[in-house]
């Protein structure tokens, strides 16, 4: 007898048509026009992995020049002097109602904070951050039952349509990249087996696991632990580049399972390559999505010809190993315990 998928299985299985939905509907017209005004900064926001989103849209920004900050929501309303002269804020938020969302808002319409422009990218057209923003950007992911997924990879997408604004890439280039991520996002669901790697994860004595990206995959790694911490109940901590050495390297041994995630041409993995050598010494578990090859360590091919393509194949990459995990750990992937779906609470 066949298992009955889980929600959270349904919702990653769902994630090409969402993909597919938002090639179709999305319009970009607005957003040219928006982009083409002079403002003296952008500030890109959003709470977990709707941040994470925003991540390559930074560094792109960044590298043209602009000055571009990405910020979670939480530490905007803490640093509300970031918001001077014409300053645009780019918020993403899958339900629109993020607690953290909505009181940026709310001091806004008091003058408590005053912003010039507002991006705002969510699912929900009836939402406050869709009613209130200049530009409103839909997803076009659909609801979903349990963890971020489908509105994780829309919301990739749909940032690949902003830095394309600000930076002068044609749209053509932003619809082929969408193509090539429905065919690299089908061809992960098709090929990629992590069960076996993650029973062997929790077999251990107090079991360990850590995230590592660097460049537009530090989106990843910070996603791939919030998703593991939601769907598999299990400690998972995400780090951006080269923190881990910086004192979480002392959680290294074999109780350790260590996910380094790439999207490039092998650069990472280079850079990697000693902390890699290291942690594989000391006994502990390597895995490397994308990127290159290494001995001692176990690899997931990511490959495509589009960067985003590549960025959202290591995502359901790392959805599939939340699901992995979380079965490993005897409980229903995915399923909350003591949250819910859409954090509205400060």
């Amino acid at each position: 007898m066949v298992n009955a998928l889980t929600p959270f299985e349904k919702d990653i299985q769902e994630q090409p048509d969402a993909l597919r939905r938002l090639r179709e509907n999305f319009d970009a017209s607005e957003l040219n026009a928006f982009a083409s005004k002079d403002w003296d900064r952008i500030i890109i926001t959003g709470m977990g992995s709707s941040y994470c989103a925003g991540f390559p849209t930074w560094r792109a920004l960044v590298s043209k020049g602009s000055r571009t900050w990405a910020m979670d929501t939480s530490e905007l309303l803490d640093t509300p002097e970031l918001l001077q002269g014409k300053s645009l804020v780019i918020a993403t938020s899958q339900s629109g109602e993020s607690g953290e969302i909505v009181r940026l808002l709310e001091m806004k319409r008091d003058r408590k904070i005053s912003f010039d422009g507002l991006i705002g990218i969510t699912d929900s057209q009836s939402s406050t951050l869709a009613r209130e923003s200049d530009v409103f950007l839909p997803l076009f992911s659909g609801a979903e039952a349990t963890v971020s997924t489908k509105s994780y990879l829309n919301s990739l997408a749909v940032h690949q349509w902003v830095a394309a604004a600000f930076t002068g890439i044609e749209n053509q280039v932003v619809l082929g990249n969408l193509d090539a991520t429905v065919g690299e996002v089908i061809s992960v669901l098709k090929e990629v087996e992590v069960d076996d790697f993650c029973r062997s994860s929790l077999e251990v004595h107090k079991p360990r696991v850590v995230m590592i990206g660097r460049y537009d995959d530090a989106a990843t790694s910070i996603y791939s632990g919030l998703v593991t911490k939601e769907a598999a109940k299990i400690p998972a901590e995400g780090f951006v580049g080269g923190q881990f050495r910086h004192g979480p390297f002392e959680l290294a041994g074999p109780n350790l399972t260590a996910i380094f995630y790439e999207s490039g041409n092998g650069e990472s993995t280079n850079v990697y390559q000693n902390l890699i050598d290291d942690l594989i010494s000391t006994g502990s578990q390597v895995l490397i999505v994308g990127g290159n090859s290494v001995e001692g360590a176990q690899h997931i091919s990511i490959k495509s010809s589009s960067a985003l393509a590549r960025l959202s194949g290591g995502a359901v990459v790392a959805q599939l190993l939340a699901l992995g995990l979380g079965k490993a750990n005897d409980v229903t992937p995915g399923e909350f315990i003591y949250g819910s779906k859409v954090t509205t609470l400060i």
